[in-house]
This record gives C-alpha cells, structure tokens and sequence, in this order.
C-alpha cells in the first residue's frame, strides 16, 4: 500500500507540476480513461493484469537481471526505470518522466524488501486510481 500511495503522490504532483513544463496528457491517455461502467469494470481488470504484468517483467526479470549484471544497484534501478519508462512513452512527455519516477521507487523498494509483490499491489493501486479515481482531474487542461 505504500509503494502505491508514494506513486499516487507522484501522479498528483507531475500533475500540478505539468504546467510549468507545458506538459499534458497525450490524447490517447485520455482516450484510456473509462467513462462507461462498463468500461470502468474493463478498466478495473486491466489495471490488475497490466500492473502484475509490467512489475513482474520489469521489478521482477529485468532489475533481478540488472543487479546480477551489474556490480552497482543504483545503475540497475536506473536502466530498469528508464525501460520502464519508454515503455509508457504513449503518455508523452509528462508521462516518461512520471513514469520513470515511480519506477525508481519502485525498483528501490524491490531492492530493500526482496519482494516485487509490494509493488505489484502498488500498481494496481496506481492504475486503479489514476483511471477510476482522479482521471478527470489529471486530464483537466488549465
């Protein structure tokens, strides 16, 4: 639960922050946005399957497979988290980089709890957040 708050933290401050750079979501992030209760329920579904999914790829394979490459852990979680970005490169910019933030809280904490299931539960809690909770207001343009 708290890799998610610290990840929902991150949401809400790229967001206010999103106007100092000029950022915003791209189109096709507000297209993901569900509106429906069908597509809520779709939604919800998909947040748990992309949020386990991406972590165990990424927090699980990919940073396992860094730290045993690497002699240094703070290079793992910055390769891992920049992958981890690019792949969320459809949210644009503000998207990349929030992204990249959350990744390197969540690689750390891989790394002190041994455990990629903190931050499988911090995902879903993102995702689910992010589109069924605050989805309107991380849209809203000023």
């Amino acid at each position: 639960v708290g890799t998610g708050l610290a990840g929902v933290a991150v949401l809400v401050i790229a967001r206010l922050a999103s106007g100092i750079f000029g950022w915003r979501e791209t189109r096709l992030a507000e297209r993901l946005i569900p509106t429906t209760p069908a597509e809520r329920s779709t939604f919800a579904f998909a947040s748990c399957v992309s949020g386990a999914g991406e972590e165990l790829a990424y927090r699980g394979f990919l940073l396992s497979l860094l730290v045993a490459t690497f002699d240094a852990a703070w290079i793992a979680v910055l390769v891992s988290s920049l992958a981890f970005a690019i792949l969320h490169a459809y949210q644009g910019p503000l998207g990349i980089v929030r992204t990249a933030v959350i990744g390197v809280i969540f690689a750390w904490a891989v790394l002190a709890t041994g455990s990629v299931w903190p931050v499988v539960v911090g995902h879903i809690i993102i995702n689910g957040v992010a589109g069924l909770v605050l989805g309107r207001w991380l849209l809203q343009r000023d």
